[in-house]
């Protein structure tokens, strides 16, 4: 469980997207929604490959064929937009993050600056921008899929008729 200090620090954390917010969830979950479907319907026709097989149907194998060449037609296109949509967001936001930092250093005494190695100051710039850049490139992106794929699986589990 997350304590309250946690909870204000990950609210402040989002409000750096707040510009970029609706680009962003869109692509996130545009991402994960693609993904989902992509998996649960290859699941779907790989069933029905396996029966034309086995009944020897030709017909339907074909169709699963075509089916699987247009999963790959929509998985390039639903991933190449939704992809720009997230990463646009993701890079602008960490670009201004960034600036916010260098002008927030910029803005104090030289005296207080001179204090730590150069090299010291770069490096916990750096570091805590990654930080940002993998809680929102990675973390975020990948709760929102186990979340979605999770919804998405029991429900086609009930939907399948084993």
């Amino acid at each position: 469980m997350l304590k309250r200090a946690e909870w204000d620090e990950l609210l402040q954390l989002f409000t750096l997207m707040k510009k970029r917010r609706l680009g962003y969830m869109a692509g996130v979950l545009g991402h994960a929604l693609s993904e989902t479907i992509i998996m649960i319907s290859l699941a779907f026709i790989m069933r029905d490959m396996i029966n034309a097989i086995v009944e020897q149907d030709m017909v339907q194998l074909q169709r699963s064929s075509i089916a699987v060449i247009g999963m790959g037609i929509f998985t390039g296109l639903t991933f190449i937009i939704f992809g720009k949509l997230f990463f646009h967001s993701l890079f602008k936001t960490l670009a201004d993050l960034r600036l916010q930092l260098f002008d927030h250093l910029s803005a104090g005494r030289v005296g207080d600056i001179e204090q730590y190695h150069p090299g010291e100051l770069i490096s916990r710039v750096n570091s805590d921008v990654d930080a940002v850049s993998e809680v929102f490139g990675y973390q975020f992106r990948q709760l929102v899929f186990t979340v979605l794929t999770g919804i998405c699986a029991m429900i086609a589990m009930m939907v399948i008729d084993w």
